[in-house]
């Protein structure tokens, strides 16, 4: 089924055996089964995430990188940098707005379609010999600001991210986002804009929630097998770790609920003090600061804090609370797995399901925010690509590592300070604008970026004299 190489192989859709029962790879799930059957040629499959990191705690610079990953690439190698590819940067001196990522993505999309059409390559694991090989990206990986960045949906007044929230009990659930939905969006914006009339406030939020908060096309909406709604996979490090525990430690323990009935903020020093004594597995690779310190916690301590902590929250928590906190660490556990049983994933939304529709009579209609909704989408994510750990966003930041480590910013350029934003690229123009040191890069070396229509790119990669 597959042709092999010491660290990579491409998929062909001829001798498909019968799928099993267990996901063990993004291989095995529905997604790139799918594609199994639809092609018949040798693929490849990437996903990708885009996110920003800053230069420097005394400055704004910021670089925006997308980040490319091969699914065919053995699971212990698909994240090493060197198997990475880094399909755009935008060096700036603050975070791209939406338009701006749309012409990034836009340039990233046109190269991904060419990518798709089945092109001769000389494999040296096949000794040299020339075999047709298309490439298909089908995911990505990213938060929520990220992820409406990317489609070019939009905030309301408040610059808070829309959401449609669950249905109450009896109501006739909405659709889920995908292609159909999103093109019918792009149909309603195509309307209003052809209406030449003076629209006042009421109307302009009226048409907003009518196109469901999309401000213009998606390119990657052209790609074979990307779906805008499917394709974009639950985010366990920013949604589940940073952001639906992040909010119930806050409803315990933060002192503007402290009247509540869900509230053990007079126990928060003793339950930190049990914290602490917890042996966390070898794999840790960073163990909790004290409680006291939760709201200065990484997404890898809130992720030891529910996976490992929780036994320590039932000596202070009442019943109904730790119980229903019960079954989000059950479910997480299960989605966090090295491998899932189709069986496990129907465990995993009853448990979601359960927990989702207790939420509201504990904590109240108000605290259902984005984060928590987004729960209900992560059966979808378990079945089309496998467990979370296969695209976490964990992964891609530690891609990213290097990045961090910037020495020298002397010879960067911005797209902002371009005079004439559509000059052609320029090679002669390159410089190098960060010199890396680090592990993963060897003993040094530095990037040479090429200025671009808006945008720029790596052009290559060079050591240090």
């Amino acid at each position: 089924m597959a042709k092999n190489s010491p660290s990579i192989s491409g998929a062909s859709a001829r001798g498909i055996e019968t799928r099993s029962a267990i996901i063990k790879d993004i291989t095995d799930g529905q997604c790139y089964q799918h594609i199994l059957n639809e092609e018949n040629e040798t693929f490849l499959t990437l996903i990708m995430s885009g996110d920003g990191i800053q230069v420097s705690n005394s400055s704004n610079k910021s670089l925006w990188i997308f980040t490319v990953i091969i699914n065919e690439i053995k699971r212990k190698h698909r994240f090493h940098i060197k198997n990475s590819i880094i399909a755009a940067i935008w060096p700036g001196k603050k975070k791209p707005d939406k338009y701006q990522i749309r012409e990034v993505i836009s340039k990233i999309s046109e190269e991904l379609k060419l990518l798709e059409k089945p092109t001769e390559y000389s494999l040296a694991s096949q000794g040299g010999s020339s075999v047709p090989l298309s490439v298909f990206l089908i995911g990505l990986a990213c938060d929520k600001p990220a992820q409406s960045d990317l489609v070019l949906s939009g905030a309301n007044d408040h610059h808070t991210i829309r959401v449609f929230p669950l249905p109450s009990e009896g109501e006739v659930p909405p659709r889920l986002r995908s292609n159909e939905t999103y093109d019918d969006a792009m149909i309603i914006l195509e309307s209003q804009r052809n209406k030449i009339v003076t629209k006042t406030t009421e109307m302009r939020k009226k048409e907003f929630l009518e196109r469901k908060g999309h401000l213009g096309p998606c390119s990657l909406r052209n790609l074979k097998y990307i779906d805008i709604g499917k394709s974009f996979l639950f985010d366990s490090l920013h949604t589940l770790y940073h952001g639906v525990l992040d909010r119930l430690l806050t409803l315990w323990f933060d002192v503007d609920y402290k009247k509540e009935d869900c509230s053990v903020r007079h126990h928060i020093d003793s339950t930190a003090d049990q914290l602490l004594k917890i042996r966390y597995p070898s794999t840790t690779t960073r163990a909790p600061r004290s409680l006291l310190e939760y709201t200065r916690y990484k997404g890898s301590e809130q992720r030891c804090i529910l996976l490992f902590g929780f036994i320590i929250l039932k000596r202070f928590l009442k019943k109904e609370y730790y119980e229903h906190l019960l079954l989000l660490v059950v479910a997480s556990h299960l989605a966090e797995g090295r491998e899932l049983h189709h069986s496990q994933i129907q465990d995993i939304e009853l448990l979601i399901k359960q927990f989702l529709d207790l939420f509201p009579y504990l904590y109240s209609n108000r605290h259902i925010v984005q984060n928590v909704h987004s729960l209900c989408h992560l059966q979808q994510s378990l079945q089309g690509f496998g467990s979370l750990a296969l695209y976490s966003t964990f992964n891609f930041e530690n891609v990213l590592v290097p990045f961090n480590s910037v020495k020298n910013l002397g010879g960067i350029c911005y797209a902002a300070d371009y005079v004439n934003r559509t000059d052609d690229c320029n090679p002669t123009a390159c410089t190098p604008f960060a010199t890396v040191k680090g592990r993963s890069w060897g003993e040094g070396g530095y990037i040479r970026i090429l200025r671009g229509k808006n945008m720029c790119s790596i052009a290559s990669y060079e050591a240090c004299e």
